[in-house]
């Protein structure tokens, strides 16, 4: 009978060291289980963070392209402009060519100025 009681209590003692090996395994998953979680949470916020810079940078790529279309607009209107006042100073340049020497008397000696001539 002692064999039998002895060989019970090293079964028990063997299941005993089995179940604290198991608590140590399940504590050990459990800390694994909570580090996991804790990066995929992490790398959720940063693709959350990326997204939003995302979204603020084709914000601004907008802007850039509304702008450079107002400037090239703008740039249109001061070439046209340019081009206006050229010809109107072309048409000035020859009324003064044609007004100058008749509306002065001979006897003043005005000669037209060299641009206008």
């Amino acid at each position: 009978m002692q064999a039998s009681t002895s060989d019970a209590v090293l079964s028990i003692g063997g299941i005993t060291a089995t179940i604290a090996q198991m608590s140590e395994i399940t504590v050990s998953l459990s800390t694994a289980i909570d580090q996991q979680g804790d990066a995929t949470r992490e790398i959720a916020r940063n693709i959350q963070s990326v997204a939003a810079g995302s979204n603020e940078i084709s914000a601004h790529i907008g802007g850039v392209t509304t702008a450079a279309a107002a400037t090239g607009l703008a740039a249109s209107d001061v070439l046209s402009n340019a081009r206006e006042l050229d010809n109107q100073s072309g048409t000035l340049r020859g009324r003064l060519t044609n007004f100058w020497p008749r509306s002065a008397p001979p006897e003043a000696g005005l000669q037209p100025h060299s641009r206008f001539a």
